[in-house]
């Protein structure tokens, strides 16, 4: 993974990963994690505290929901 695209990360999902659910970060939280995720489906609920490294390579299929806590990571 690039050290561009983990900066990427950072900075689209730090002040991002901590709004929380109710005061719409997930709303948010959907509309710029598009554009840090390989592909990202429909319907997709990811709440506060999620942690997510390499999402260049992370797809997200429809209707998946990410809880607080989980942590994804892709690196190779």
């Amino acid at each position: 993974m690039s050290k561009w695209m983990r900066l990427k990360e950072i900075v689209v999902t730090t002040p991002l990963g901590w709004i929380p659910t109710i005061a719409l970060g997930v709303v948010l939280r959907n509309l710029l994690y598009r554009s840090i995720f390989k592909q990202m489906g429909d319907s997709v609920f990811i709440q506060d505290g999620a942690e997510f490294i390499g999402t260049s390579r992370i797809e997200v299929g429809n209707e998946v929901h990410i809880f607080r806590g989980v942590r994804l990571d892709s690196r190779a």
